[in-house]
């Protein structure tokens, strides 16, 4: 009977995989946007979602592994900011005034992020990765899955180095003009694609509490230089968050949770790259 179950379950998740990659192909929409009408189509729950273009990246090809508890959120939150970047990147390449007005500070960013930087983002991946605990007890099915989730991690990663010297060479080379879209564009794509792929394999609840999270201290990030420092979580800490701009959203102060995964990334040297 158990067989059975562990059966129809990993058949399941083929269908969810196969089906949700069909989307995919088809679509040229936001990861976020992308989630909602696949999953909407498929009328299944978002847990067991996998992203876009994933099929194509996933080294299991056919079904991932049943997992039974997944890990704390908290070292995701580095890897969402990527995220984030591939989106407001992404942005960019879809609007020439956007992209002219963009460029610079995109490189000026991209430059910030150190080759030791990118080894954390990569640590924090392999760390979540392992700490999964699996239902399924075959171990070729477990380590499938865990692959597939590590080289959406790296190949998302790699595609941050690939546009970071997109950027730098075009820096060094200011006779060359602007740098033309198109070749901004391929690793931009690789970024959404890969980090895009990694989060929908997490729960849709975990997910929205990452977005969450990362507005709030957005938010808290009162100078606006991306870095959390002592005075600014202290203050987050104690009195509600305003955000600014066009956000009329105020948050409620950090929760002794959200701090003290706050206090672990600035342990693992990963607080300071919430926010590439």
């Amino acid at each position: 009977k158990d067989f059975s179950k562990m059966l129809l379950r990993r058949t399941a998740a083929r269908f969810i995989l196969a089906a949700v990659a069909f989307c995919a192909l088809r679509s040229q929409q936001t990861f976020a946007s992308l989630r909602r009408a696949c999953l909407t189509q498929l009328a299944l729950p978002a847990v067991t979602a996998t992203p876009l273009a994933a099929a194509a990246r996933l080294e299991s090809r056919g079904f991932l592994a049943v997992v039974e508890t997944f890990p704390s959120y908290g070292t995701l939150m580095p890897i969402y900011g990527l995220f984030v970047l591939a989106e407001n990147a992404n942005t960019m390449q879809n609007d020439g005034y956007k992209y002219m007005k963009g460029l610079a500070p995109m490189t000026k960013r991209m430059n910030k992020i150190s080759d030791a930087n990118l080894d954390v983002y990569l640590s924090l991946c392999t760390q979540y990765t392992e700490a999964l605990k699996y239902a399924d007890q075959d171990p070729k099915v477990i380590q499938q899955d865990k692959n597939a989730r590590m080289r959406t991690c790296k190949d998302g990663i790699e595609a941050v180095r690939e546009l970071r010297k997109f950027l730098y060479d075009a820096l060094m080379n200011p006779a060359g003009g602007i740098p033309s879209v198109t070749p901004f564009g391929r690793p931009v794509q690789k970024m959404s694609q890969n980090f895009g792929a990694f989060f929908s394999l997490i729960p849709e609840v975990t997910f929205e509490t990452i977005q969450k999270f990362h507005a709030k201290l957005k938010a808290s990030d009162v100078d606006r230089d991306r870095k959390l420092s002592t005075e600014e979580l202290q203050k987050a800490a104690t009195e509600r968050i305003l955000a600014s701009g066009f956000d009329e959203e105020d948050y409620a102060p950090l929760t002794q949770e959200e701090l003290d995964i706050l206090k672990a990334l600035d342990k693992a040297g990963a607080r300071d790259l919430v926010f590439p």
